[in-house]
């Protein structure tokens, strides 16, 4: 065999042992949901594609257009706005088609979302030549390692959460400040939505992930997210809310106002000093 061929078969290998367990859990559910839908569409697809043959034995073509509908009724003077709502297989038939790409697209953009949430990625489909045409995860996986310059998921991962978390943290030039125990950040406005004069902001905003996605980094040595108390996506939430860490044992709890000011506490001084470190919050 080929060298260079030999190459690209190991990094294909080596890829596809560098993702975890988890990872490979997800792409394989969804790999599985990816062959249930083009199973669904194949089989509608078949039956739609009988019935057209059938109907039209004489025709060259198993499809209809407008043109075709108004031949088919005769009654094309009469009825023309109802035809424009009246069933045909051959409409069913270019939907099908119609779906069949976005199944693909979609199946794509949830592998791809699933390392950008985990991974802190920031890649997008768009980037991809032909996404339209993968027909498995592990194609997905080969090209997302393309993307890391050589880095590791973790790695890339690591650089793009303490980047995220400090422009979430420190937005517009804000320091932190160490206070003993505790940390306070003078100017979180760029997480909530500073045009709305209401008690509440939303938890899915973008920085609000990336400051949590750090949490969770400093607990647990792990590229996940922290787990805080009540908590739930999309949930809409008070201003001067104090979120606890019951099952962290460095953290401590998480206090946002309104003004853009947060606290975050922690279990000893010790864990304070290593966080404000780690993040390079000085």
């Amino acid at each position: 065999m080929h060298a260079i061929i030999e190459k690209i078969l190991s990094t294909k290998d080596n890829n596809s042992l560098r993702i975890t367990e988890t990872d490979h859990a997800y792409c394989e559910l969804m790999q599985k949901y990816y062959h249930e839908t083009l199973a669904n569409l194949d089989k509608w697809e078949k039956l739609f594609t009988d019935c057209l043959e059938e109907e039209f034995k004489d025709r060259h073509s198993s499809r209809l257009n407008y043109n075709d509908k108004l031949r088919y009724t005769n009654k094309a003077g009469e009825e023309n706005e109802i035809l424009r709502h009246m069933f045909f297989p051959g409409d069913v038939l270019e939907e099908i088609e119609g779906n069949r790409e976005k199944a693909v697209r979609q199946f794509v953009s949830c592998i791809l979302d699933h390392f950008n949430e985990t991974y802190s990625l920031g890649l997008s489909v768009r980037q991809m030549d032909e996404p339209e045409l993968i027909k498995d995860y592990r194609e997905v996986v080969d090209w997302i390692f393309t993307q890391l310059d050589g880095s590791s998921l973790t790695e890339k991962g690591i650089q793009n959460l303490l980047k995220n978390f400090r422009e979430a943290a420190c937005a517009h030039g804000a320091k932190a400040k160490l206070l003993k125990s505790r940390i306070e950040f003078g100017r979180l406005r760029s997480m909530f939505d500073q045009y709305n004069a209401g008690p509440e902001f939303n938890i899915t905003d973008k920085n609000y992930r990336h400051f949590m996605h750090g949490l969770g980094y400093f607990d647990s040595g792990k590229v996940e997210h922290m787990p805080a108390s009540n908590i739930r996506n999309g949930q809409k939430v008070d201003y001067n809310h104090n979120y606890t860490f019951p099952a962290s044992e460095k953290l401590s709890s998480l206090k946002f106002y309104k003004n853009g000011k947060a606290i975050l506490s922690f279990q000893s001084e010790s864990h304070a000093l290593a966080f404000y470190g780690s993040f390079e919050l000085g």
